[in-house]
């Protein structure tokens, strides 16, 4: 496998991004600059500020039988080499009106994947959007209050339900660009108590049913406890509304349902010394249909984490880390109850959150009929590096493959036992302005993941993410 990845990393179009990268490293280094947001002075007598923002970010993946020896997208081999590139201009402009503090902010994006991805969805295709486009009316009318409307980042607590806004038509593994194309957001901040409520439309929506539509829009009001500043709870109704037309041709070429989903979900997160402990658990209820002329089914599914985390207070700051995560499956496909978990408008705080796996996670198993074990174990041998590996056990729910409600149908299997991953992460915030992340992972399918993809090669991928931000 070594001599495998070694190939990958001589493929002549993926060496620019490596220059690139080392360049961009020597550079930095030996800069003395302090890089933030930039204020323009000269713009004084029109707004309060006016701020300049800039990133880029650079990633390389080389993996070996990705999906255990099957082939995917257009590639020829079962191996993936790829590369990717990310970078965003942020223009803010503030201003105080006295009735409020007016922000406004507009924030183009550029993005590239180099080579096939490992997902074989992209293969050497670019894009230029526009991220945020947005009012905000801060502190209205000297209330506690902010409303923001247009094109924004919508992210709900521990964005389990709400978090990522449309998917981005290019570089799917630097998935930055996650706001809604249009929304309505209100945020009250009565001290310990916090309130959001929020409409907005969705663009391109794949993490369920894989449809790449946009007639998909979710709403829903947040509740948020502070019972001391190391003890807080909340809790939400959320909805998706699906305008999809029942059999309507999704991104695949399959024939797409209409979901409309409603969620209450309550969660927590509490601290005790080196102690960290959360958790959140999703109730959901709603219609599917399935085709024009069938009938609607009714949803009854669950979803939840809980999670443990202990620092020990000794040098270097080391860690254990213990979570379980559960989306419900379907126990039988053929009633009129869908019981399979909708993953909605999922987000991605970090690892783990809720991209479950690097690569099982990242390419294998949605959000729904699963369930996941991760033990993870880490330390920082300087105050801005965390050093951590995880071990990720991975089920299905129930014993198929395949979500009923993706239109893919789904394959009966004689097993929930999908595969064992174990992955290596180096992330590194050198300086205020430049971030490092080294990483690579080994994994190990088990009978389920055998059976769907006709081969049983251990899988392994290493990689690297550099993101300078001034």
């Amino acid at each position: 496998m070594i001599t495998m990845l070694y190939d990958f990393l001589s493929e002549k179009k993926l060496k620019y991004i490596f220059v690139l990268s080392c360049l961009l490293i020597f550079s930095l280094l030996v800069c003395n600059v302090s890089f933030a947001d930039r204020e323009i002075q000269e713009l004084h007598n029109v707004f309060d500020k006016f701020l300049v923002g800039f990133e880029v970010n650079t990633f390389y993946r080389a993996d070996s039988s990705p999906y255990y020896g099957a082939r995917f997208g257009e590639k020829e081999d079962k191996n993936s080499a790829y590369g990717e590139i990310f970078s965003r201009l942020s223009l803010t402009a503030k201003k105080d009106l006295g009735w409020t503090n007016l922000e406004a902010k507009v924030s183009p994006v550029f993005m590239f994947t180099a080579g096939q991805d490992v997902y074989g969805v992209y293969k050497d295709e670019g894009d230029v959007d526009l991220d945020q486009g947005y009012l905000k009316f801060g502190h209205l009318f000297k209330k506690p209050i902010d409303v923001t409307v247009g094109m924004q980042d919508i992210q709900i607590e521990k964005q389990f339900i709400i978090g990522i806004g449309r998917t981005q038509d290019a570089a799917l593994w630097l998935v930055l660009h996650q706001s809604w194309p249009f929304g309505v957001k209100v945020d009250c901040d009565f001290g310990k108590f916090k309130a959001a409520a929020f409409w907005a439309r969705a663009e391109n929506y794949l993490l369920q049913t894989f449809e790449g539509t946009d007639d998909v829009e979710a709403t829903g009001v947040n509740l948020h406890f502070n019972f001391t500043k190391n003890f807080f709870v909340y809790s939400g109704f959320y909805a998706k509304l699906d305008d999809t037309k029942p059999g309507t041709t999704g991104y695949f070429g399959q024939s797409l349902p209409e979901n409309d989903t409603r969620v209450w979900d309550i969660g927590f997160d509490f601290t005790l010394g080196g102690l960290h402990l959360e958790g959140e658990g999703a109730y959901q209820w709603g219609d599917v249909q399935l085709s024009p002329h069938a009938d609607t089914l009714d949803r009854d599914a669950f979803g939840g984490y809980i999670s443990g985390k202990y620092t020990f207070p000794v040098k270097f700051s080391p860690y254990i880390q213990v979570d379980y995560i559960y989306f419900r499956g379907d126990d039988d496909l053929n009633d009129d109850d869908v019981e399979e978990y909708d993953p909605m408008f999922w987000g991605f705080p970090g690892w783990n959150r809720w991209v479950i796996g690097e690569l099982v996670g990242e390419t294998q198993l949605p959000n729904t009929n699963k369930k996941d074990l991760v033990i993870e174990i880490g330390c920082s041998p300087v105050e801005t590096m965390v050093l951590h590996g995880m071990y990720i056990k991975h089920w299905l729910d129930e014993e198929y493959f395949a979500p009923l409600i993706s239109g893919l149908g789904s394959t009966p299997l004689s097993s929930d036992d999908w595969a064992d991953e174990f992955d290596l992460y180096l992330d590194w915030q050198i300086n205020d302005y430049l971030f490092v992340h080294v990483g690579g992972g080994y994994v190990s399918p088990n009978d389920a993941a055998e059976e769907v993809y006709g081969d049983d090669e251990d899988a392994l991928f290493i990689q690297t993410w550099l993101r300078f931000v001034f």
